[in-house]
């Protein structure tokens, strides 16, 4: 359904504070964040309203694929809404730029990416993936299987966060790949993380968990 209402809307809202913890009262992740409805947003075709943080700006740039709001207050939305109404911005060109910067960013050119470099398509490695059971990262893990002979690794805690049998099918599924390996984990748990690490040394580690 997520796709129908974001086609009938109008406008695609994206406000965060300057200052945001999740499961810490000490670290602020605001300037690290890259959610993923900033993506399906982009895919969408609409125009974005986002709220100036560093990681969302290396992909949303004002007036090209998005409008920025500059100031973490209600009233530079208010302003920056009212001018939407008013035309002060090329909608129909951000709305183009918008969709095109989505398919920048899709899970298949990320990981051509990497499977580009010549080296990583001859030799075997030991490659780490966490939220494995997720939806980047089981996609992540099923691309690289059927594209190298690399070993695979996978972990996940198997949260309730969405459906644990959605999340089980796809392990299901990654479990058919001979060079497919799983630990039920959660990275939270730094001794059973450096065990590993130290028993694996892996060659790459690619970091997907997150709720």
């Amino acid at each position: 359904n997520v796709p129908n209402i974001l086609k009938n809307s109008d406008v695609l809202l994206m406000p965060y504070s300057k200052n945001v913890s999740v499961r810490s009262a000490t670290l602020n992740t605001a300037d690290y964040c890259s959610p993923l409805k900033m993506f399906d947003y982009l895919a969408a075709g609409k125009i974005i309203m986002s709220s100036k943080l560093s990681g969302i700006c290396e992909v949303l740039k004002h007036k090209e694929n998005s409008i920025i709001v500059d100031e973490f207050k209600h009233e530079m939305w208010e302003l920056e809404l009212n001018n939407l109404l008013k035309d002060v911005y090329d909608t129909k060109k951000i709305q183009k730029n918008a969709f095109s910067t989505a398919n920048e960013y899709t899970w298949v050119k990320r990981a051509n990416k990497i499977l580009n470099k010549n080296w990583i398509k001859y030799y075997i490695m030991k490659i780490l993936i966490t939220g494995a059971a997720g939806f980047i990262g089981y996609n992540f893990c099923h691309y690289l299987l059927k594209k190298t002979n690399s070993k695979i690794f996978g972990i996940d805690n198997i949260n309730n966060y969405y459906s644990t049998r959605i999340k089980l099918d796809r392990l299901k599924e990654l479990k058919r790949f001979n060079n497919f390996s799983f630990k039920k984990l959660d990275i939270r748990k730094n001794s059973f993380l450096k065990k590993i690490f130290k028993r694996q040394k892996f060659d790459f580690v690619f970091n997907f968990a997150a709720q």
